[in-house]
This record gives structure tokens, sequence and C-alpha cells, in this order.
């Protein structure tokens, strides 16, 4: 990709915060009051529990205004402490830097090249000329603005949404009214669309989850891309700065994370991200992650009841799945739909998996391709903090093994209620520790 100062995006007027506005995430985080202050010399940001945007393992996001043309824009602010102060073995030049460093630069590197526009030759098919005919900007978050690479205090500035697609399927789940045929059609080609201009861009994202999803006027797009990674690339359980959730992630991710293996690695490819996508347009239809029954009972029959076991087994069961089995609701929603979830993104052979590209050419997507046009969107509903069910827990692949003969998942992160906490777990003590858990967990078909 380059770096970020040889990208098409210019920036002016990126200014170190003086001393006044520089804020540690341990003091907004015990603030009771709100409070304004000017970052990068431009925008004016309200600090406090209750102006929380989103919030993450390593950052926050606030709603901020740009004060020379009265833009509101999001405002991502990483923080410096916990996990600032981790050392990782990435290295940027010739310096080891930290995991946020790593991850803020990555950041801005992947937003400023997803702006740049696709390349379509003469002889791409249908679904390559759909995505690559489009400008970026539909696709992917808009970059505004950011803090240079050397300071400690690192904002980044977009545009800001109007809700995420969480928000938007957990405000139905509560109602217990289904989307409309026709909204679920536009999104699901959005959702498409955009990891297919991802894939496209030569990267896959390895976290696609509705909550990574937003709606910014006509649009959904695709945010939080500070863990995309180049295909082909291989990824180590010691990588500290590639996250993923288990109710999202695909069998042989799940078999990576839990391999007894000392040195194993994975070799990246966009069929992680088609599992994902496939249990992303699942939850379209039955509102709620696709796996949450499954996690649940995993959580309430394990003992010890730790999180740690609780992750290590729920993965197992993923990772041992043979076969996937359709709600009703979503067989009766569309045979297409369920076919094209089943057979095409659900596929258990990574190989086999559908391809973004071929989806854009399937018959459900084809019954849609003009459909957004007529869709009467919620574009007003202000955008909702964003919090997590007990199966958008998210990890991070650092430390998933234990320093013993016996490795284990270990002091893995977690993102998970709300507001959202990190947690560090430590090594089971021995291998004869192993919880106790109902059938389902060691079954290997699943129900979703």
């Amino acid at each position: 990709m380059g770096c970020a100062e040889n990208k098409a995006v210019q920036v002016s007027n990126v200014l170190k915060p003086s001393k006044e506005s520089r804020i540690s995430a341990k003091a907004f985080k015990s603030e009771t009051k709100t409070y304004e202050t000017m970052v990068l010399g431009t925008y004016k940001v309200i600090f406090g529990r209750s102006c929380i945007l989103g919030e993450g393992t390593s950052s926050s996001c606030y709603r901020g205004i740009n004060t020379k043309n009265g833009q509101q824009v999001a405002i991502k602010m990483y923080k410096t402490d916990g996990e600032a102060k981790q050392v990782s073995n990435a290295s940027v030049g010739n310096k080891v830097t930290s995991t946020l460093d790593v991850r803020y630069r990555r950041q801005i590197e992947v937003l400023m090249y997803l702006q740049e526009p696709f390349h379509l030759d003469a002889f791409a098919g249908k679904g390559r000329t759909q995505i690559c005919s489009k400008d970026p900007t539909n696709f992917f978050v808009q970059l505004l603005d950011f803090s240079p690479y050397d300071v400690l205090e690192k904002y980044i500035v977009t545009e800001v949404g109007q809700l995420t697609l969480k928000s938007l399927l957990r405000k139905h789940f509560v109602a217990q009214h289904a989307l409309q045929k026709e909204r679920i059609g536009e999104i699901a080609q959005s959702i498409v669309l955009a990891i297919g201009g991802l894939h496209e861009k030569g990267l896959v994202h390895l976290d696609i989850k509705p909550e990574n999803f937003m709606l910014f006027r006509d649009h959904w797009k695709l945010i939080d891309v500070d863990g995309c990674t180049p295909i082909g690339e291989h990824v180590s359980l010691q990588d500290n700065t590639v996250s993923f959730s288990p109710c999202y992630c695909a069998p042989e991710w799940a078999r990576f994370v839990t391999s007894q293996e000392k040195n194993t690695t994975i070799c990246v490819d966009t069929p992680l991200d088609s599992w994902s996508v496939g249990m992303t347009l699942a939850e379209l239809i039955i509102l709620e992650a696709p796996l949450k029954s499954q996690f649940k009972q995993i959580a309430d029959d394990t003992e010890p009841h730790n999180q740690k076991f609780v992750m290590k087994r729920f993965l197992r069961y993923v990772g041992q799945l043979e076969a996937v089995c359709m709600p009703d609701r979503i067989v009766n929603f569309s045979k297409e739909f369920s076919d094209m979830i089943k057979y095409g993104f659900l596929e258990l052979t990574p190989s086999k998996r559908l391809k973004m590209i071929d989806c854009l050419e399937g018959d459900f997507m084809q019954n849609f391709t003009h459909m957004s046009a007529s869709v009467n969107l919620d574009r007003n509903v202000p955008l909702e903090t964003r919090s997590s069910d007990l199966p958008d827990v998210k990890l991070t692949t650092r430390n998933l093994r234990a320093q013993n003969p016996t490795p284990s998942l270990s002091q893995a992160t977690t993102e998970c209620a709300s507001p959202p906490t990190s947690t560090a777990y430590t090594p089971m003590d021995s291998p004869t520790q192993s919880p106790r858990v109902t059938p389902v967990a060691s079954a290997q078909l699943i129900q979703l």
C-alpha cells in the first residue's frame, strides 16, 4: 500500500494538541460531567461517557464539529494507557513500536488506500464491474484528518454516520419487528459490494459483523479497518494487531486460534471474510447473532465459569462444524437467499466458499440490483452508542497460547457488555482443568 505520506489525501492544519487538550483514557472514563476541548487545532469535541459514539479495546469515538465549516465529524481517539504500554514485535522503520502505534498507522494507511479509485479492466465480469465502476466512498468511511504518527495523543477524524447496522437490528429485535424484504435486499447488497470492494483492493477484513457497518446518508459503509490484512499474508498467534469476533469467525480461523502447534500460522484469504458475511446476512433475518444461543449455552454449562474456558470451548465448537442448517425464518424468507448463505458463504470448505463478485451475479442479488433507490430508510436516526452482547466478544490473537508445554487461549482481550471493558485472562494452570460442558459444545451440526 505504501506510506501514508504518498497517498492522494492531503492533510492540512494538523497540529499537535496543547497540554490543555490532552485527555487520557483513564481521565475521561472516570468523568461524570462533559466538557469541550479542541483537537488538531480545528475540531471541537465533547468528552464524557454520555457523549461517546463507540468504544473498543484500543480507542473511543466521539462526535465533533469542524469549527471552520460547521461539519459534524466522528473523532476516534486512541487510548494512551493500557494497551499503548504493551510493546509488540512489529516494527515500523527499524524500531520496535507499540501495538497501538501499529494499529493507528495501519488504520490511516488503509483508509487512504481505500479512497483511491478502483481499476476496471476491459475483461471484467458483471460482478467486478458492479464493484469497480463505483466510487469507493460509497463503500468505505472517509478519512478527513489525523494526528502525526509520532505524537502521544492520536486522533482520526472521519465522516460521521447515523447508526450502525447492529443498532438497527437491535432496534427491530427489541420491537420484534422483522426488516422489510426490500430493506434486507438493499443492506445485503451493500455489504457484499463493500466487502467485494475491499477484496478488489487486495485486503481481507477479518472482523466482519454488523457493528462494522454504518449508515451514511444513502450508503451502508464499512468502518473500523485497522485490522485489514493483505491477501496472502501469514498471521501467527503472536500477532497482537489482528482482532476477530468468535461468533462470526470461520471454522478454519477457530481451529487456528485453538491450535496446539507452537508456531501455527494461517494464510489470510477472502474465504475468511465470506464466512463472516454469511453470518452477518443471516442476522438480517433473525435479528441477533446466529450463534448466540450456542454461545450462551456453552457459557451457562461450562464449569468453572471462566471466560477463557468459555471462549476456548466455543471456538472449538465452531472449528468442528460439519454441517449448517438454516432456520425456517431464513428459508421462508427466500430460498435463493437461504441457498446463497448455506451453500455459498457458509460452505465448510474454504476454497468452495462464495466470492463477492460471484454473489453479485447470483439470482438473489440480481433481483435487488436496482432496489436501493426505492427503499425508504430511517436515515435520520441518531447514532447510538455501540454495545455488545455476549456473542460479540472480540479477541485479539495476542497471547492465545499459554507459555507452557500445553498451550491454551490465554490473556485474550475481550470487548463485551455495555460499556465495553477489556479483560486480561491468565493461562490455564494445567491441561487437566478442562471445563464441563453440555453436548452442544462438542456437537458438529450448526443450527443457526
